[in-house]
């Protein structure tokens, strides 16, 4: 039995398994967004007990058997695991699945260990100080210079295809550390080395962007300082990616944040004209998040029978569409929801 949040266990499964979906076999691109999917359906404790006792009889299963065993556990894309679901399946199909998991058992405990080897220091030696800095002022809200540069020393003796994992954990302890509007004078300096030193580690081995690192540099765009370091060292960089054809939710999110993108209606129609469901998702997102601000909310009232009329237009050009894709339909619903809200604003 593992712990299916365990960076160590993703990381492991995700390599043992070639960065591959186990169903549909393509490669697993983000490696913070991918589902571990459960061959036995995890709920079927609850929904289906006897059902689940008959299964481990006729699979010859152990009466302990865990449903989070590892032998019952592959990486799966999102869309890949809610197709299965909570589906049961043929005895001959479970069999066919574990003649295949069953061999990655023990190569993916191998892994979980290596991993675990290289990663212990970074969560002794540069955490421990650092929460140990914390309990002692409340003030701290960033790692002193000492645990930053502990950090940075562990990336830099990584090779970059183990950035993910490490990636992972610093997003994690991180996550709440980053999220402000200001930098003191004080932090200022810890901030500049650690946005220096991410060009080092934003690629990965073959040559896509870190997606976990730009979602943790994105943490830091709310405070104006770093922002303007990030428009002087990033930036540049990662619009060249945009500007190529890649939409990555992070991308999107980080450029968006920084302020480098277009307007948020003119994205969306761009959006809508790529067809990209998971962008227009993001903007619809952040359009209800830019109405909760009053500025922001009476700019739109001011050019509302304009964002209206484009949005119309846009939404009519997909409408004619023959045969439109399951993902046209839902753009075209988003940009609904979003015309009818914007008529009703007060």
């Amino acid at each position: 039995m593992v712990n299916l949040q365990d960076p160590v266990f993703r990381t492991a499964i995700w390599e043992v398994y070639n960065r591959k979906c186990y169903y549909c076999k393509e490669l697993i691109q983000e490696f913070t967004n991918f589902h571990i999917d459960h061959i036995i359906y995890k709920a079927i404790i609850q929904n289906e007990p006897n059902k689940f006792e008959e299964l481990k009889k006729k699979l010859n299963l152990s009466p302990n058997f865990d449903i989070n065993d590892i032998i019952n556990l592959v990486p799966s894309h999102i869309k890949c695991n809610r197709d299965k679901w909570d589906k049961v399946l043929e005895i001959e199909t479970y069999l066919h699945h574990f003649s295949i998991t069953k061999d990655k058992v023990i190569l993916i405990k191998k892994k979980m260990i290596e991993i675990g080897k290289k990663f212990e220091n970074f969560e002794k030696e540069a955490l421990n100080e650092y929460f140990l800095l914390q309990e002692q002022s409340s003030e701290i809200l960033i790692p002193n210079l000492k645990v930053i540069e502990e950090i940075m020393e562990i990336w830099s003796e990584i090779s970059p295809s183990e950035n993910d994992v490490l990636g992972f954990i610093v997003l994690e302890k991180f996550n709440e550390i980053f999220l402000k509007k200001s930098i003191s004078d004080e932090e200022f300096p810890i901030i500049k080395k650690f946005i220096e030193f991410a060009p080092k580690i934003i690629f990965n081995t073959d040559g896509n962007l870190n997606l976990d690192i730009i979602h943790i540099l994105y943490l830091l765009t709310p405070a104006k300082k770093a922002k303007h370091l990030l428009n002087k060292k990033i930036i540049p960089d990662i619009i060249e990616i945009y500007n190529s054809g890649n939409r990555d939710k992070e991308i999107i999110k980080f450029l968006f944040y920084c302020g480098v993108l277009e307007d948020l209606f003119s994205l969306m129609i761009k959006a809508s004209d790529e067809k990209n469901l998971d962008f227009v998702r993001f903007l619809k997102d952040e359009y209800y998040n830019l109405i909760s601000k009053k500025d922001e909310k009476h700019k739109i009232i001011q050019n509302r029978k304009e964002i209206i009329k484009n949005l119309t237009k846009k939404k009519h050009e997909l409408g004619i569409i023959e045969n439109p894709s399951s993902e046209v339909k839902e753009i075209i619903e988003r940009l609904n929801e979003i015309i009818r809200n914007i008529m009703k604003l007060e």
